[in-house]
């Protein structure tokens, strides 16, 4: 059974001794020992709050732990239409355990905001801008939905049940979309790290 890791660098903003080292494998302790004390600086309490998010989500929803390519291929398509770089997937509920009837995730990798034309109907949204949880943030009805630059959204249709248990395999190292979720979550803290910093 493979454990679930977060990559350290990743979680503290890819701050490594106060600058990013592209090639800090091969540096020593001074550059890659994590500074606890930084841990508790509300800018990295916010991307550590938001991973959680990420986390739970994927604990709680099956749909982001699909492992074998044909549940992919039968459960996830791809969205055409949309401005370049941008993805977005519609993802059905149907797999065993998920309480969503429906999963629609934006990734949204531009500087700028972009907007995404949403399946008909009411939903929930769990993620958007610098915000994950299990807990719906707010409530759009279909139409279009604008997403934030360099972030992800990600909307629920049905009775969605916060906290509500799963029987997949927690520890299972998904493929697709929940990696793309992480990903995207860390691509967010780096950008805005950067952007900080010119």
């Amino acid at each position: 059974m493979k454990e679930q890791m977060i990559v350290v660098p990743s979680t503290i903003l890819g701050n490594i001794y106060g600058s990013f080292d592209e090639n800090s494998y091969s540096s020593g302790d001074a550059v890659n020992s994590i500074k606890w004390s930084q841990l508790d600086d509300p800018e990295y309490k916010k991307v550590q709050e938001y991973y959680a998010g990420l986390m739970e989500l994927r604990r709680l929803h099956p749909a982001f732990r699909l492992s074998e390519r044909e549940q992919i291929d039968k459960y996830i398509t791809a969205v055409d239409g949309l401005d370049v770089n941008v993805l977005a997937f519609d993802i059905s509920g149907e797999m065993d355990g998920e309480s969503a009837d429906r999963i629609f995730v934006i990734f949204n990798p531009n500087e700028e905001e972009t907007t995404v034309e949403l399946p008909e109907g009411k939903w929930k949204v769990f993620a958007a801008g610098e915000k994950a949880q299990s807990e719906a943030i707010r409530s759009v009805s279909g139409g279009k939905v604008a997403v934030e630059p360099v972030s992800a959204m990600i909307l629920m249709q049905g009775n969605v049940v916060a906290g509500k248990k799963s029987s997949g395999n927690k520890t299972a190292l998904g493929l697709g979309i929940g990696g793309g979720i992480i990903l995207i979550g860390a691509g967010v803290a780096l950008a805005s790290r950067i952007k900080k910093k010119q």
